[in-house]
């Protein structure tokens, strides 16, 4: 889209879903809609960066923190299963010698 002068216009965000769309289904055969991507940016950033909610926030540019941590900032849920996960396997490794 370009303006008289030749100056380009504004990407619309409707412009900007249209182009994502387009762009994933070349790539991986499926149209993956942009709010899909920003959900996986923002739950990755939360669970995985410091100061993780604060940084999907930054990214989602919410206003309130809440509204983020409510909706992906499940960092929680992982560390308690990654953890848990470790003691079953620490628990499925003894060592004990059968004699037989």
């Amino acid at each position: 889209m370009r303006r008289s002068r030749g100056k380009p216009d504004a990407i619309t965000s409707k412009h900007l879903g249209r182009l994502t769309g387009n762009l994933t289904e070349r790539e991986f055969g499926v149209r993956i809609p942009i709010h899909r991507l920003r959900d996986n940016v923002a739950t990755e950033a939360s669970e995985n960066l410091i100061g993780g909610a604060y940084a999907a926030k930054t990214l989602l540019r919410h206003v309130d923190e809440s509204i983020t941590g409510r909706h992906y900032d499940r960092s929680e849920g992982l560390k308690a299963a990654a953890e848990f996960e470790d003691f079953v396997e620490r628990r499925r490794t003894v060592t004990t010698e059968l004699i037989l």
